[in-house]
């Protein structure tokens, strides 16, 4: 595990595409992104229904062995810590699909090293 102040802005998560492709598929692209930031946010919101939604889509992803009270805290913390890495005050930006020239130049840096 990586654990250093250099690395706590850099981005968590985001999407690729060539310019060509959001030239063609513009529309899919934008949905695609929405989805994933309206996803991020209910899941802030709400872990325990974003989980259970998980569930129900992905019945494979629910723990066996174990008690549902105990799967969702035990999901719930594991979500959580993957949430603290998505908040936008983290990455220095206000508003979702922002992105921040410096992180994304420190993390440039730090991979080419």
């Amino acid at each position: 595990m990586l654990t250093s102040k250099e690395i706590e802005g850099f981005p968590s998560n985001g999407f690729l595409a060539l310019e060509d492709t959001l030239r063609t598929t513009h529309t899919q692209a934008v949905a695609l992104a929405q989805g994933f930031a309206k996803g991020t946010a209910f899941a802030s919101a709400n872990p325990e229904a974003a989980i259970r939604i998980l569930w129900e889509i992905y019945p494979e992803t629910k723990p066996t062995g174990i008690d549902e009270a105990t799967a969702i805290r035990e999901a719930t913390k594991t979500l959580d810590a993957r949430v603290a890495n998505l908040k936008l005050e983290k990455s220095g930006v206000s508003k979702w699909g922002e992105s921040s020239i410096k992180n994304y130049s420190a993390y440039s840096d730090f991979m080419q090293r």
